[in-house]
């Protein structure tokens, strides 16, 4: 497990109007620009070494409760591991909780169904394609929430090393190579 970098691609300035968002030309516009970004990945030399699948669900706190809502996320590329999320303050990301459980973790968060209860309505999930790059992993998928596109995501992992600043300039340049528009 290394460091990655996971975005969401943005429609731009044209927001769609409800409308379109639940019309079929949403749908197939988000795919064509998943697309797009892999053929410029295997454009660019990457290979394409299988799928991948993210599973979500938000468990939040009963009433009366102060706590936070809590993200239980699995990924398939990392089955023994449950990863937990708990945004408080949005702007300040460096004081997020943040957790890497092993897969017992979720029978913890059940046994605290005082507490915290699952979101079902909420869950979502992102299937896609994975790509290798020298020591990079690319995943592009689609979210999609309940049965509902939501859109496609990101994930850039660097793989020799696991410490964020070290892997920094290896995956801004990655970055600024193939996504310049994300990187700031």
């Amino acid at each position: 497990m290394g460091v990655a970098w996971v975005f969401e691609i943005e429609q731009g300035s044209n927001q769609p109007s409800a409308k379109e968002v639940k019309s079929s030309f949403f749908t197939f516009f988000f795919s064509f620009f998943a697309f797009q970004i892999e053929r410029t990945l295997e454009a660019g030399g990457a290979e394409t070494v299988g799928t991948y699948l993210v599973d979500c669900i938000p468990y939040t706190p009963r009433e009366k409760m102060t706590s936070n809502v809590n993200y239980i996320m699995h990924h398939s590329n990392f089955p023994q591991s449950t990863f937990s999320i708990a945004p408080g303050d949005k702007t300040n990301f460096k004081e997020m909780a943040r957790a890497i459980c092993d897969k017992g973790f979720d029978l913890i968060i059940k046994n605290m169904s005082s507490g915290f209860e699952p979101d079902n309505a909420a869950k979502f999930a992102i299937s896609g394609t994975e790509y290798r790059f020298n020591d990079f992993s690319v995943r592009v998928g689609s979210a999609l929430q309940v049965s509902t596109f939501k859109g496609v995501v990101v994930e850039v992992e660097y793989e020799p090393l696991f410490v964020t600043t070290q892997a920094l300039m290896m995956l801004n340049d990655f970055m600024k190579h193939f996504f310049s528009k994300h990187v700031s």
